[in-house]
């Protein structure tokens, strides 16, 4: 059985063209809405936890980028290699001129506890806003930014730890602790980065 013949009614070149140019119209005017409408809804409707990263940062620049320089620690009562760092951090934190460097204790983990000696400077990133911001994935890791030259110094505090889990009982090149001479003397940095080896952040 043969497939049934529509036969259309005939109709004037000029109609034709009427038709296509009325078709090509409204197509214009869909396509344009439909793009203004995509961009709109990307401008003013960002995703809530970009938005949401995006003020954690502010609140962490806000708190701790008020003074030339800024020093930040990653750090977590959950790490061990963390917690044997407590009286380290400590010293670092009171040799320092307290006009010039801002200390942040940057603490990823929910589960980490506060601790009094450090309330002062202890931030709170549990979205990973600022670790991500600025690359940080163990902990204990330290970074020291300065104003106006940027990153000065990123790794681990001293060369006590050689695998994760496994210190030395004592360090022998305190790499942080030079840094922050270094930089309290006027001094060229002598140490400008060490990989850091801790706790991977999110994975205790």
């Amino acid at each position: 059985m043969k497939n049934p013949v529509i036969v259309l009614p005939k109709i004037s070149p000029t109609l034709q063209m009427a038709i296509v140019f009325v078709v090509s119209i409204l197509l214009v005017s869909c396509t344009a809405n439909d793009s203004k409408e995509r961009s709109d809804t990307l401008l003013l409707e960002p995703k809530k936890h970009i938005s949401d990263s995006i003020a954690v940062v502010h609140a962490w620049q806000n708190r701790f980028l008020n003074k030339p320089y800024a020093v930040l620690i990653t750090f977590s009562t959950e790490c061990p290699i963390s917690k044997s760092y407590v009286a380290d951090i400590r010293n670092c934190f009171q040799q320092c001129n307290s006009d010039s460097f801002a200390f942040c204790l940057l603490i990823p983990n929910v589960s980490s506890r506060n601790m009094a000696a450090f309330k002062d400077i202890e931030f709170r990133d549990t979205s990973l806003a600022v670790c991500n911001t600025y690359g940080f994935s163990v902990y204990p890791e330290c970074l020291v930014l300065s104003k106006k030259r940027g990153v000065l110094y990123r790794g681990c505090i001293d060369d006590r730890p050689v695998d994760v889990g496994v210190l030395y009982p004592h360090a022998t090149k305190k790499f942080l602790e030079q840094v922050l001479n270094d930089i309290q003397r006027n001094k060229k940095i002598s140490v400008p980065s060490n990989k850091a080896i801790g706790c991977f952040i999110g994975k205790e």
